[in-house]
């Protein structure tokens, strides 16, 4: 009897591979001008240190108040269609702040599309796709209603 079918077989190692996203919220060029470059600087520091690799950088100089981005809709896209662990950027704020895309991100990493989120300050992953998640995205959506009421008293004024 024949026993190799029975022997352990190999995993597939998981994907090591990540993409970037660096998002800064005004469109026009005297605002913010350096805001994705120093995302771009201050995330190489995390590349570096835990020796991730990146396949891909998305940088878009867009609100994420509504949905329909375009660089985050093609990050998406690239997420469903390859295999990667996971998306390494400044803050989730920088992915969403309006639920549709939170909840995307939220799902892709519910169902395992990806394994995590890297920041510099906390690695995100499918145990804080929930709770913790949905407190972020809460918080970035409320900021974006506190400035709409802050900027029109101000215009008031």
């Amino acid at each position: 009897m024949k026993l190799d079918k029975y022997q352990p077989r190999k995993l597939k190692k998981e994907s090591q591979m990540y993409v970037i996203y660096a998002r800064k919220s005004s469109e026009s060029e005297d605002k913010q001008v350096a805001s994705v470059q120093s995302q771009l600087d201050a995330l190489q520091d995390i590349i570096k240190s835990k020796g991730l690799q990146v396949v891909e950088t998305f940088t878009e100089n867009k609100s994420a108040k509504k949905p329909g981005r375009p660089e985050f809709n093609r990050m998406v896209k690239t997420l469903n269609e390859r295999k990667i662990k996971g998306i390494i950027c400044w803050k989730p704020n920088r992915l969403f702040r309006n639920p549709q895309d939170e909840g995307i991100v939220r799902q892709l990493l519910s169902d395992g599309t990806i394994k995590e989120i890297v920041t510099p300050t906390k690695t995100y992953s499918a145990d804080d796709s929930d709770f913790l998640m949905a407190i972020e995205g809460a918080q970035a959506q409320r900021f974006i209603r506190d400035l709409r009421e802050d900027t029109k008293r101000g215009m008031q004024s």
